[in-house]
């Protein structure tokens, strides 16, 4: 009935990916300090800053990798259903039927 809505989830998941890794890019890290300052995870963010920002590096790159490489292997699939043509019945001698 609709075709490409098996896809659309490995599509979610792409948009998913790459909007959490702009959230937890770690240039963000002292925005969320601010924001969550008097909080136990304003805290925690302050304690533990020089633990958190190679972590919150490593998650960007590879979430920000991995989600922009499935965006572009979805735009480069195609069903076999999309590709193929209609065409006119034909009669054996190649004309079209009328």
């Amino acid at each position: 009935m609709l075709r490409g809505v098996a896809d659309a989830p490995a599509g979610l998941k792409s948009y998913l990916l790459v909007a959490s890794a702009l959230v937890f890019c770690p240039c963000h890290l002292p925005i969320l300090a601010v924001v969550f300052a008097g909080s136990v995870l304003g805290s925690a963010i302050s304690d533990h800053y020089g633990l958190l920002f190679p972590l919150l590096a490593a998650y960007f790159v590879g979430a920000l990798f991995v989600g922009l490489r499935w965006m572009t292997q979805n735009k480069d699939q195609t069903c076999a259903s999309c590709e193929a043509t209609i065409e006119a019945p034909r009669h054996e001698n190649g004309r079209l039927d009328s």
